[in-house]
């Protein structure tokens, strides 16, 4: 295939991204690198990377293009992550990471929490059939509370 330049090489590209477009975000992402690799390996592109600096506008048009189309959290993700700093996104990466223990924390308190409601309930004979109401992540977290129960108490009479 002859090497393209100029305008021909422009409509190539543009065609490229195009096609990125309708893959969509999971199969085709479009970066430069991406981008590079499919038009090299068609033979459209023989030189560096660099061929493209020249046409980064129409590159980040079909880029941002690409990403409106991404929903959810993950597309808001997408759409911030590409206008911020390194920094900026290594102090969100450490702030969602306390976040994420924060809950963890949260929810083994709530858990030990609900975990005591339903052993004093079964205690008190008021239902008998508690386990039937839960879910089976409460079932082996109660399940899981009885046998360190047993293992605390097999320790103290050993102790004696």
């Amino acid at each position: 295939m002859k090497k393209l330049v100029g305008q021909q090489l422009n409509d190539a590209i543009e065609k490229e991204l195009r096609a990125m477009v309708r893959e969509g975000f999971d199969v085709s992402p479009i970066s430069n690198k991406n981008l590079y690799n499919r038009l090299k390996s068609k033979g459209i592109i023989s030189g560096a990377i660099s061929t493209l600096t020249s046409r980064k506008s129409l590159i980040e048009h079909y880029k941002k293009t690409q990403l409106d189309e991404v929903g959810g959290t993950l597309g808001d993700s997408l759409r911030n992550g590409s206008t911020q700093s390194r920094a900026e996104l290594i102090k969100a990466n450490a702030t969602l990471r306390e976040q994420v223990e924060e809950s963890k924390e949260q929810l083994k308190q709530n858990v030990d929490t609900v975990i005591k409601i339903i052993t004093e309930i079964k205690a008190t004979g008021i239902h008998r059939n508690v386990e039937r109401t839960l879910s089976p992540f409460f079932l082996r977290e109660l399940e899981r509370k009885k046998l360190n129960n047993i293992h605390e108490e097999d320790e103290e009479d050993e102790e004696l």
